[in-house]
């Protein structure tokens, strides 16, 4: 009995032709193995073992091909073909996340005039906007009197929400909603809110509804009172925060506000909530007590959860007051 011919095997010259058939193509291969060479190297030096290891995987990659090939006579698309298609894929994604960027600069009405990228182990995206504002036109994030009522025109919860994500235990429910509140800008709110008195105002972001709000409260002399029960929340957020899904940045949060001071009878979890670092979060407005109502009916037109979370009192020891 007859055993198939083995497949032969080839040597460095054969690769001769191949260079003078293609040789951008060879080119771009050599280039590639290179870098992924040299990325290996300085991620053992600089002990970054996990881009050490990722670095082995893809030049077992760029082998992958060639020895299955050698060994078995199957073809396999090149490894260089492999590794285009790997940097598609992931260019695809990157063009998503600049298009919905592009897309959210647009709707705001600004330009996009530009940009500069990093190299880092984790995917990062931000935009830096500078803008001009009337001199006697823009609100600060002080200025709240006595008897002020405090207006949040979005939930709190993203950075909740958003570590159970990471965790994998996030409901679809509560991951739309937070979506769908991140996506939001605060464009709209503000518009309504230029029709009413505005005594204070500053967005709720990484420092939380309790460090800007202690910023608020520091800036104007007096004390904010936050009642949590009024608190607009995403879905979910009461039972991930309960099984210690805080991310850290709450802790830092925490730790600034207690440098001013604040005093708390509220439930742990609500209290976290106070502290949790907000990803485009909503607008928090001191505005008079007489006007609140009817700028909050206004504000609800949105289809965001939005409410009245307290009020401003005459400054006492603390900066906020946590009930």
């Amino acid at each position: 009995m007859k055993h198939p011919p083995k497949p032969p095997r080839h040597s460095l010259r054969d690769l001769g032709p191949i260079i003078r058939r293609q040789p951008a193509v060879f080119a771009v291969y050599l280039v590639l193995r290179l870098i992924v060479i040299g990325t290996l190297v300085s991620s053992i030096i600089r002990q970054e073992y996990e881009s050490a290891f990722i670095c082995l995987l893809v030049l077992v990659l760029f082998m992958l091909p060639f020895f299955i090939q050698q060994n078995f006579g199957i073809e396999l698309p090149s490894t260089l073909e492999i590794i285009i298609l790997l940097f598609i894929y992931a260019a695809e994604i990157l063009g998503e996340i600049l298009k919905g960027g592009a897309d959210k600069v647009l709707e705001a009405g600004a330009v996009l005039a530009g940009g500069h990228t990093i190299q880092d182990d984790t995917p990062k995206y931000g935009l830096s906007v500078t803008g001009f504002v009337h001199p006697a036109k823009f609100w600060k994030n002080y200025g709240a009197q006595t008897g002020d009522k405090l207006i949040l025109t979005k939930p709190l919860g993203t950075g909740i929400v958003n570590t159970a994500i990471k965790a994998d235990l996030v409901s679809e429910e509560a991951r739309e909603a937070a979506l769908r509140s991140m996506k939001t800008l605060n464009k709209y709110a503000a518009e309504i809110l230029k029709k009413y008195t505005i005594h204070a105002c500053t967005d709720v972001t990484g420092f939380g509804l309790g460090g800007h709000g202690t910023e608020m409260a520091e800036g104007s002399q007096k004390t904010l009172v936050i009642d949590t029960r009024s608190l607009p929340i995403l879905p979910d957020v009461e039972e991930y925060a309960s099984m210690g899904l805080i991310p850290g940045g709450a802790y830092r949060n925490r730790e600034f506000a207690g440098k001013a001071g604040y005093e708390s009878s509220a439930e742990l979890w609500r209290e976290d909530l106070v502290f949790d670092p907000q990803t485009s979060g909503g607008l928090l407005a001191a505005v008079p007590a007489e006007e609140a109502e009817k700028l909050l009916a206004e504000l609800k037109g949105l289809d965001l959860l939005c409410a009245v979370i307290g009020e401003v009192i005459d400054r006492k020891d603390y900066a906020l007051l946590i009930r």
